[in-house]
């Protein structure tokens, strides 16, 4: 049995549109621990515990989506999300997978590789929102891929207001107002994977700072 762990904590910078979608690099505002552990040929469990640096304000606020790029070809099964931060109000966790075309709203276009999708585990309603020095964990079981370094998106809610200017806060056709912040994970890669000379990198990402140590790695496919 082999286990990865790779803890990540920058990514990298991507504008979309205007008035659209800001993708900041993920420095500070979350710790997002992922690991992966292979249950045999192509299918692996991954984990990922996100904890809230400083995303809420007063009010129902804080981390409400973790969306990760996966190859479409891959089987999806076991998701666990967690529950709601308040129970009773009706509010859940679940989630989608959905290409760009399908479904532009909280990850920039730009970001999506070829042959790719995105799986977003996600919080439906403000109540879902873990706020500030709160930890989460989700986690899902990938067939047909291999594990290695994938673009990840972590999203905070912040009400109907914009929340603080600090953290490029940018409003959504609903006029709810979100922050939105990319870095590479532990992830599902396509199972047979172009390999390249160097270490794992991302078309278009910049550098990545670990703060960990990963016991193993491979050529990621650009």
């Amino acid at each position: 049995m082999k286990r990865w762990v790779y803890f990540s904590f920058f990514g990298l910078v991507l504008i979309g549109a205007p008035n659209t979608v800001f993708a900041g690099p993920l420095n500070g505002e979350y710790i997002i621990q992922s690991s992966a552990t292979q249950l045999g040929p192509n299918s692996w469990s991954f984990v990922y515990d996100v904890t809230n640096v400083n995303q809420s304000v007063t009010g129902p606020s804080g981390f409400d989506v973790l969306a990760i790029q996966i190859p479409a070809s891959a089987t999806i099964s076991n998701i666990i999300v967690p529950p709601p931060y308040q129970s009773g109000m009706g509010d859940y966790w679940s989630w989608v997978t959905y290409t760009d075309t399908e479904y532009f709203y909280h990850e920039p276009a730009s970001l999506l590789l070829p042959g790719y999708v995105w799986f977003e585990m996600y919080g439906a309603g403000f109540y879902s929102a873990y706020p500030s020095g709160t930890t989460v964990e989700l986690s899902f079981q990938a067939d047909g891929v291999n594990a290695g370094t994938t673009t990840d998106v972590a999203l905070t809610l912040w009400d109907y207001s914009p929340g603080p200017s600090q953290f490029s806060p940018w409003v959504a056709p609903t006029g709810i107002w979100y922050s939105t912040y990319t870095t590479g994970l532990l992830g599902p890669i396509d199972e047979n994977p172009v390999t390249e000379p160097g270490s794992l990198t991302l078309l278009g990402m910049g550098a990545v700072g670990a703060l960990g140590f990963a016991r193993r790695r491979r050529k990621q496919k650009v």
